[in-house]
């Protein structure tokens, strides 16, 4: 799943340069340091939000995330469909 999150993400920029800001940029560098296994922005891109799949332990990730000036929103995979809290 995160190689293929990862290959859309580098289709979308193929199609649109700009759609990956600077600090979007900086924050992807940081979590594959971090050893998160892909990840692509959600939504249209450009500023919104992203999402990344990490290891079993994510909390390198989260860190490098946060190092990084990005809000952690936590989710987790569910079969039962969405669920808000």
């Amino acid at each position: 799943m995160a190689q293929l999150l990862s290959a859309n993400w580098r289709r979308q920029q193929a199609l649109d340069a700009e759609m990956q800001t600077s600090e979007m940029a900086r924050l992807e560098q940081a979590l594959a340091q971090a050893g998160a296994l892909g990840g692509k922005a959600a939504g249209s891109g450009a500023g919104g939000a992203m999402f990344f799949i990490a290891r079993d332990d994510p909390r390198l990730a989260i860190a490098a995330a946060q190092e990084a000036g990005a809000t952690v929103l936590p989710v987790r995979w569910t079969s039962a469909g969405v669920r808000a809290w």
